[in-house]
């Protein structure tokens, strides 16, 4: 009988515990088999695995885990497919296995502990999907960091080079919001698409190179990947550490980046491991929680950063993400946090303190 994640009969974590995938050796048609271990997250040795979940499907395939058949979305099965070893088993964290996601608590506690989970990681796999959109070339010329300049300025402005770099830079994945903080937090990383892959010093070497471009090839300036290689070079940066890293600071960024997350509650959770206003139980990650609840928590941790923007530039935008209704209320919330008697919406309606 094959059982979905959910449905795996977990062993209860203990205080300090993660689980581990043990990624199974295999060559390219073999089953995909793990086995899940318990380990102390202050001793653990492992990789984590940052991708995209993507959408449920009834052709779903299945993995052995300890035994039983698991049911997986095909992304993560194509990406332990592709990344596993031939000659020896790899010690992997991903969360889809290795946090019971039918456990409500367990998983409010876990998704707690991912910032220490992906900066404890000896690297990051970057998994952006299979091959396709000729991404293998993309990945090629990206690789070459020292010719990709003289590369570029050899080809045409719609070449299929530069439509498969573009399209590789604006794949779904770099827009998830939980990516952001995988890779903030990576001591190391490298970034893995089909078969190819590239260390992310060459790629993010690689993203500045193509910015040159942009007067020409205005779709590739500051495209999504760009994103995280600029809040990556400013984690050295005190002055931009002290700026950037406050929860409504990423919460603006990624209003204006477009990023999205599948669940709501996320907008906010993905952010609390790299936001230093909410290192001490400021929000606690909890899937009960109401919606309305939590963004009005969200915005109470530093009133004054909302007080200089109009509402439709941030406070509306990330309301709709989180599916809220914009009615009265929340308007009035909103007023009665932010303390501003001028603050006004785009009717032009004050909301008077009572």
């Amino acid at each position: 009988m094959t059982e979905t994640a959910p449905s795996f009969p977990y062993t209860p974590l203990a205080p300090g515990e993660i689980r581990l995938l043990i990624l199974g050796r295999g060559l390219s048609n073999d089953p995909v088999w793990c086995i899940l271990v318990h380990r102390q997250l202050a001793k653990a040795n492992y990789e984590a695995l940052s991708y995209e979940w993507g959408m449920e499907s009834k052709d779903d395939p299945d993995v052995i885990v300890n035994g039983r058949a698991v049911r997986i979305r095909k992304n993560l099965y194509e990406a332990l497919k592709q990344i596993r070893q031939t000659d020896e088993e790899r010690y992997l964290w991903v969360d889809a296995l290795c946090i019971d996601q039918a456990d409500l608590d367990e998983k409010g506690q876990q998704i707690g502990l991912m910032g220490d989970i992906f900066g404890s990681a000896t690297c990051v796999i970057a998994w952006l999907g299979v091959a396709r959109d000729d991404s293998d070339i993309a990945m090629e010329w990206m690789a070459k960091t020292n010719e990709l300049e003289e590369n570029l300025r050899r080809s045409a402005w719609d070449s299929p080079e530069r439509k498969a770099i573009e399209l590789l830079c604006y794949r779904s994945y770099w827009r998830r919001v939980w990516i952001i903080q995988e890779l903030y937090l990576a001591r190391t990383h490298v970034v893995r698409c089909g078969t190819k892959s590239i260390s992310g010093d060459q790629f993010e070497n690689s993203l500045p190179i193509l910015n040159r471009f942009g007067s020409d090839w205005e779709k590739i300036f500051r495209n999504p990947a760009d994103h995280h290689r600029l809040r990556r070079e400013n984690r050295g940066d005190i002055p931009s550490g002290v700026k950037y890293n406050k929860l409504h600071a990423w919460l603006k960024m990624c209003i204006m980046a477009g990023f999205e997350s599948s669940n709501e509650r996320d907008v906010i959770y993905a952010l609390l491991g790299i936001s230093d206003d909410c290192q001490n139980g400021e929000i606690a990650v909890d899937y009960d929680k109401p919606l309305l609840d939590l963004y009005l928590e969200t915005i109470s941790i530093y009133p004054p950063a909302w007080r200089n923007f109009s509402p439709e530039k941030y406070l509306l935008p990330m309301a709709r993400k989180m599916k809220l209704e914009l009615d009265e209320n929340l308007r009035r919330s909103i007023k009665e946090i932010v303390e501003d008697e001028g603050f006004k919406f785009a009717d032009g309606e004050t909301l008077e303190m009572n």
